[in-house]
């Protein structure tokens, strides 16, 4: 489950980032920073569930041939945890540069999170490639 929640928390906050947007006009920075600090720890959790052993998720309960694993080993969770720093610092300078205004980068940035951590932690080519079009 926390393999699913270092992909899904970043994406969700990608999302939800225009529909702040859209009710206020300006984005709390509080609200960035939030979804900043939760998109690392679930990247965190993540890298830790994956550095001892190897963990294998596999969603829908499909067959790992049919369906979509996804796959933390130590490699994987060495390069998620560089791409969580990284991510936990980015929006922290961001902030202090630009404030709550340009809320499409704030968008951006979570939707590259999100589409990174799953090339990070997918076990088959084909969902390789979906996050790989999302990212570009």
């Amino acid at each position: 489950m926390t393999l699913v929640l270092a992909i899904v928390v970043p994406l969700v906050a990608a999302f939800l980032i225009p529909v702040f947007h859209l009710a206020r006009k300006t984005l709390p920075v509080s609200l960035i920073g939030i979804m900043g600090l939760i998109s690392l720890s679930a990247s965190m959790a993540a890298a830790y569930a994956g550095w001892f052993s190897p963990e294998v998720s596999l969603l829908g309960g499909w067959a790992p041939e049919i369906g979509i694993v996804l796959v933390a080993d130590r490699l994987s969770s060495a390069f998620l945890l560089i791409t969580g720093i990284g991510s936990g610092a980015a929006p922290a300078c961001a902030l202090e540069k630009f404030g709550g205004g340009p809320w499409r980068f704030y968008a951006i940035f979570f939707l590259l999170l999100g589409s990174m951590n799953g090339i990070l932690l997918t076990g088959d080519l084909f969902n390789l490639f979906v996050f790989y079009e999302i990212f570009s």
